[in-house]
């Protein structure tokens, strides 16, 4: 769970008026939305808003209490009242209490407005009615701040509560924005101030990573207005009441509680499930704490033991207060993939309440994961309907289209997601990703940017770059980013694996060996570190060591056909034909169309002057991918051999026409001057050996399987004057 302030970056301010002790009864929801309307006001600044409550008022002096984070810039703040009037707030007037979140403030006005009535906060138990009061954010979904009032529960009301003050958890509905309004009881008292809020979802917000799987959990933090008359004094002000008595410290099922929320929040669900276990043998009869162990437990992935706790929630529940508990079954149910169950779940929370937008983006997930993607859009624009300021269900939405071949249609969801929240990371990594399939490179780009701005430790946006990176070939750059996620992450092997793959295609390979041998020091058992290590030990004609490699690869993972083929080739270079030529055979037994084993077999058959069986494995090699450029070569070389020149030029220029390689240019110059071209073949061959003088040596061109005749020839084009006169004109090449 993930409690974030409920503010936009904008500020909110409240104030309460004296109050004489009384005793007060019951009233009905109207009648405190009637109070708590007009006791509430909008503390808004150019940067942010927020909401407050007033609490005194004396001669056209108002004070109002509101969380300390909504005042927390220096800024040009102001309050709007209940009768749409702005004021600007005293300047020195906001004071701030110590170590907890609430400060209060002034401001002017000759108008008569109501004063909040204290309340006893050390009355408020599980149970008891709450209701809420404040200014959501404005976003591109809401133009202007309206004021919204909830009602819900006291789910705790811890006597030891956490950093800040915060003590009161309870049940409602809030949304950015509303940090600093007023909690209520059933009686129209203030009993706290509102200040944080649960905004986590079980939303696949990330394109990179598909289980990330947050669940909202309802709940809210509030600071009981108890702690503030307690310490009102180290403001400079008196509410004129009789202060109650502070409480005994014996620690509560609810302190247990409450740090259980804070572990979860810290993504500590180990330490949650201890507190929450702990709040259950003080209160067994708990369904908050319940409902809460049955999160923790589905985190851990302990899904039987979230389902009980689930099941033991339902049953101690009201019908209203099921629908939370129903929910956090259905999701427990779809993480076991019985989605009939899961769906049957989250209907009975629709059916408690049709009006709650998170039960149809979860329904609208979990027919997502069912494959029936048409229900699942018809969820998301039902719980968008519902709550059109919920940027996860944007993102939601934004990533079913976009499997839906609606790329345009999940862009503008992704970007209305950002317009709600904009420093929601995934937002940008996920919008940056259908940028790119959209041929919008640079917007990609900058979505990813921006995110690594919003969070430079955020792995997921480094996570999308180096796909963008890697299809790019921009090797430097994915260096670059897997040692951003090598620093964040420095426990992942796979980060090192490919990041040494990176450095390879840099030919750096002794860093790349050291990245190899990091990842397995991590992971012992990764048997691509292995494969790749390998690689690298045959490009430095370390044969030996290669084949160790590769056994290695092939004890952890025998059936990767590629292993035995590159394990062939360093057999090949000791000239191990016969161990070469088995490890082909092995890799065509786990995969009949492995073009680069039946390549491989016609090299070697070829090294040994098998021709026919090397043409044979060749042209399996085309049946299976028509232009295999280095195969298409060698059956040039051969055809040369075989005196067929016009095939060999055919053949040639077939590859030339794929990848202008120096080896392919020197061939056909050479068949081009035995045909009498001299023009075409001075060309050629320039071109050839200005890119690699290396085929200027006979000894060379037989390690690249040239034949007797084409050396021959070869060594004739290069011994022509014009030919010797470039090389020497070029000899640094």
């Amino acid at each position: 769970m993930n409690f974030n302030y409920l503010v936009a970056p904008v500020l909110i301010g409240s104030s309460i008026t004296f109050i004489q002790p009384q005793v007060a009864q019951a009233q009905s929801s109207s009648r405190v939305n009637q109070v708590a309307k007009e006791i509430t006001v909008l503390v808004n600044s150019p940067n942010s808003n927020g909401s407050g409550v007033i609490i005194k008022k004396q001669g056209n002096n108002y004070t109002f209490i509101t969380a300390a984070h909504v005042l927390a810039r220096e800024d040009n703040y102001q309050i709007v009242s209940s009768d749409n009037q702005t004021y600007p707030i005293k300047p020195g007037s906001i004071k701030r209490i110590k170590g907890v979140d609430l400060a209060i403030a002034e401001f002017t006005s000759n108008q008569n407005y109501k004063v909040a009535k204290i309340g006893d906060s050390n009355t408020s138990e599980e149970g008891t009615i709450a209701y809420v009061a404040g200014f959501p954010k404005t976003t591109a979904a809401i133009s202007r701040s309206i004021y919204q009032f909830t009602k819900g529960e006291i789910t705790a009301n811890a006597s030891q509560p956490l950093k800040e003050g915060y003590a009161l958890v309870y049940s409602n509905a809030t949304l950015p924005g509303m940090s600093g309004g007023a909690i209520l009881n059933d009686k129209g008292e203030l009993i706290g101030v509102h200040g944080r809020a649960d905004i986590r979802d079980n939303i696949e917000v990330s394109a990179v990573n598909p289980q990330i799987a947050f669940i909202k959990t309802g709940f809210n933090l509030g600071i009981p207005i108890n702690t503030f008359l307690h310490r009102q004094s180290e403001v400079g002000i008196d509410l004129g009441i009789k202060i109650p008595p502070k409480l005994a410290k014996a620690v509560t099922a609810d302190d247990y509680f409450i740090r259980g929320l804070a572990e979860s929040d810290k993504y500590d669900f180990q330490s949650a499930i201890a507190n929450y276990s702990k709040g259950i043998r003080l209160k067994p009869n708990s369904a908050a704490i319940y409902a809460n162990r049955a999160l923790s437990y589905s985190q851990i992935k302990e899904y039987q033991k979230a389902l009980a706790d689930a099941n033991k929630a339902i049953s101690l529940q009201t019908k209203q207060g099921k629908e939370k508990s129903y929910a956090i079954r259905a999701i427990v149910y779809s993480k076991l993939s019985n989605f009939p169950a899961a769906i049957k779940d989250i209907n009975q929370a629709i059916k408690i309440n049709p009006k709650s937008a998170d039960a149809y983006a979860h329904r609208g997930r979990m027919r997502k994961k069912m494959g029936d993607k048409q229900k699942a859009l018809a969820d998301y624009n039902k719980a968008i309907s519902l709550d059109s300021n919920n940027f996860l269900t944007y993102g939601s939405r934004g990533m079913l289209r976009r499997k839906l071949g609606d790329k345009k249609g999940a862009i503008d969801d992704l970007t209305q997601a950002i317009k709600i929240n904009p420093n929601f990371v995934n937002s940008y990594s996920t919008r940056a990703i259908m940028r790119y399939e959209t041929g919008d490179k640079k917007g990609a780009k900058d979505d990813l940017i921006q995110a690594i701005k919003i969070n430079p430790n955020d792995a997921g946006a480094y996570e999308v770059r180096v796909i963008i990176r890697d299809i790019e070939k921009d090797y430097q750059g994915l260096v670059d980013d897997y040692t951003q996620l090598i620093a964040i992450n420095p426990k992942d092997d796979n980060n090192y694996l490919k990041r040494g793959i990176a450095r390879v295609n840099l030919n750096n390979y002794q860093n790349a060996i050291a990245d190899f041998n990091e990842a397995l020091k991590i992971n012992p058992k990764n048997s691509q570190v292995y494969v790749n290590r390998g690689r690298v030990h045959n490009q430095l004609r370390e044969y030996k060591t290669a084949i160790a490699d590769f056994n290695e690869a092939i004890k952890i993972n025998p059936k990767n056909p590629q292993v035995y083929v590159n394990r062939g080739i360093a057999k090949f270079n000791l000239k191990d034909y016969r161990g070469a030529t088995s490890d082909y055979n092995q890799a065509l037994k786990i995969n009949p169309k492995n073009a680069d084993a039946y390549f491989s077999l016609g090299i070697v058959n070829q090294k040994q002057d098998k021709i026919s069986q090397a043409i044979t494995q060749y042209n399996k090699v085309i049946a299976l991918n028509p232009k295999h450029f280095p195969t298409i070569v060698n059956l040039g070389l051969i055809e040369y051999e075989n005196k067929n020149i016009e095939a060999a030029i055919e053949k040639w220029q077939r590859a030339l026409s794929i990848n202008q390689n120096p080896e392919v240019l020197l061939a056909l110059a050479t068949a081009l001057n035995n045909k009498g071209q001299k023009q075409g073949a001075l060309i050629a061959a320039k071109a050839a050996l200005g890119k690699d003088n290396n085929f200027a040596s006979s000894e060379y061109l037989t390690k690249n399987l040239w034949g007797k005749r084409l050396i021959a020839d070869t060594q004739k084009l290069i011994a022509l004057p014009e030919i010797q006169k470039f090389l020497s004109e070029n000899k640094n090449n």
